[in-house]
Order: structure tokens, then sequence, then C-alpha cells
């Protein structure tokens, strides 16, 4: 998948740090966010489901989820480090009921990872937040067709 042009500066280690501190303000109504996406999700409150989030950017999608679905489980991916172990210290909770991996959003392989952790009962739902614009309309057909594959009936 290739980047749109103006993201083709690499996103740094300094950006996720300047990103998790001052997160609330680059994502505005955050908990508006928050709450209309955990509405959309196809699953009942104490249903066992998994869940994918491409880019946990720190984690705060994913915990809220696993916190208002809680026999639900997650598959997070993020490329940065920073983020990854921000997402892993908000989640602690959360202890055995989520899987974090490394990742590049421009590359396919996290569908096949995200296929077997997620078992024989398949993947409900994906959630991608503040990523999407990197990908330009070829690559974000890509990350359509490769989400559509991944996703159960």
């Amino acid at each position: 998948m290739a980047t749109s042009d103006d993201a083709k500066r690499a996103w740094s280690e300094r950006d996720s740090a300047q990103f998790i501190e001052l997160g609330r303000i680059f994502t505005p109504a955050r908990d508006d966010i928050q709450r209309a996406i955990l509405d959309l999700i196809p699953a009942e409150r104490d249903e066992v489901f998994v869940a994918v989030e491409l880019r946990v950017v720190a984690g705060w999608l994913s915990a809220a989820l696993l916190e208002g679905f809680p026999a639900a489980r997650v598959i997070g991916f993020d490329g940065s480090p920073a983020m990854l172990r921000e997402t892993e210290t908000r989640l602690s909770p959360f202890a055995g009921r989520y899987t974090l991996r490394s990742f590049q959003l421009e590359e396919s392989t996290w569908q096949t990872d995200a296929e077997r952790l997620a078992g024989s009962g398949g993947v409900r739902c994906v959630g991608i937040s503040l990523v999407i614009h990197h990908l330009d309309g070829e690559g974000k057909r890509a990350l359509y067709r490769d989400l559509h594959r991944l996703l159960g009936p």
C-alpha cells in the first residue's frame, strides 16, 4: 500500500511520545468518538468475540472496548514501540484478554497474524483510528479489501 504525499514523512517515536502526552488535545471529543464506536460494535455486552485494532494509538479505544465488553478479546497492532508500551500499560487491568503486535499499515501481513490469533471464532470487528489518512486511494482500497476478508459474516 502506498502512502499519501502529505504523509510520506515517517512517523517517529518523538511523534508518538508527543501524541501520548497530548492525545486528548489532538483528538477533541475523544469520549464522544469512543462512545459512538462502541455503540456500533455488533455484539451484546457479555458476548464472546475478538476485535482487532489497527494502530492502537496508546490503547484508549482498546481499553474502552475491553471495559465495555467483558468477554471480548482485542488484538492490537501499531508500528510504534512507544505506542505499544503505552497500550500495554493501559491494558494491564485486562491481562489475558489482549495481544499486541508490531506492524506496518502499508503491509498486509498483519491480516494473517490477526486470523491466527483470533482462532476459529474469527474477528467480529476492526477499529482503526487516526491512520487511514496515511494511505493513498489504492492503499485505502487494499486495506478495505483486507478488512473485508478478515471479518466474519
